[in-house]
């Protein structure tokens, strides 16, 4: 099944300007922001000759049928090639402005809100400050951008990914006091962590998890 998210519809054409895919911003610009479809994906990597005619064509045929079908192309293209679907704190980020379910009536909107996180993205990745203050003026300028997102923590799940790209690793801004989405705890794979007890009963300290196995 195709996701009508990720799917250009016909010939329906945003009035919003689209999002430029940029060869040097790390920013992971959604396929449904600039109308890139699987096909053009696979289409241009034969071009540039990352895949043979072969392999395209068998792409093709395997998009709507193989959900490994992408992944697979992906592998195979550097990051500004990709196709990239939502990201998940972007769409968290949808549901608070009301753009959720995503459909065309919605899709202008939603294009307005991607432009505006590229474009505070692309700010902020220039200033010269610490992971911490560069996600709270990610946040900040976003927001006093959009007006119309309801939830703070939500946007700073998506700051959380964006610092993430900035310094080459996972952030860990705030990781113990935002609440995290069950939706994004589903689609990123994420466990909540084990409470360690002892066998007799009670909650182990951090001491006592460092201690010798014979001294517990």
């Amino acid at each position: 099944m195709v996701d009508i998210s990720d799917t250009p519809f016909g010939d329906f054409e945003p009035k919003t300007k689209k999002v430029s895919p940029s060869t040097t911003s790390k920013f992971p610009t959604p396929a449904f922001a600039s109308d890139i479809t699987p096909t053009s994906v696979a289409m241009n990597a034969m071009k540039e000759g990352f895949i043979t005619r072969a392999e395209a064509m068998d792409f093709m045929q395997r998009f709507g049928k193989d959900p490994s079908a992408l992944a697979d192309l992906n592998a195979k293209l550097p990051a500004n090639m990709r196709y990239n679907k939502i990201p998940a704190e972007l769409t968290e980020v949808f549901k608070s402005a009301g753009l959720f379910p995503m459909t065309r009536g919605n899709k202008p909107e939603r294009i307005n809100v991607t432009n505006v996180a590229k474009e505070t993205f692309e700010e902020v990745s220039k200033l010269d400050l610490p992971e911490s203050q560069k996600a709270e003026t990610f946040v900040e300028s976003f927001m006093n951008k959009t007006k119309n997102i309801a939830s703070r923590p939500a946007v700073m799940n998506l700051a959380r990914r964006f610092v993430s790209l900035f310094f080459g690793g996972p952030s860990t801004i705030g990781a113990d006091l935002m609440p995290v989405p069950d939706t994004l705890v589903e689609t990123l794979g994420m466990t909540k962590p084990e409470v360690q007890t002892f066998k007799g009963g009670g909650i182990a300290s951090i001491f006592d998890t460092i201690k010798p196995i014979g001294d517990r």
